[in-house]
């Protein structure tokens, strides 16, 4: 939780630049199952769909980390 908002973060990590930047794995199909796994989260355990929510990605890569704060839009 930040405050008021249900925060989900998904964190990426890469070794080796060769594969581009861990952030960028985080696509639209991936955000799509992150968006599903968070209603089945807010469904089964929060008992309320109405909870604001943020979506965060962090990324490792090497000794870099990068953290993007509502890195995309919930869509409901």
């Amino acid at each position: 939780m930040d405050g008021n908002v249900l925060v989900f973060v998904e964190i990426k990590y890469r070794r080796f630049k060769g594969s581009g930047y861990s952030v960028e794995a985080v696509d639209a199909r991936k955000q799509a199952v992150i968006r599903r796994v968070a209603l089945y989260y807010l469904t089964k355990y929060r008992r309320s769909v109405d909870i604001p929510c943020r979506f965060d990605v962090v990324g490792f890569d090497g000794s870099r980390i990068t953290w993007i704060q509502n890195a995309y839009e919930e869509r409901r």
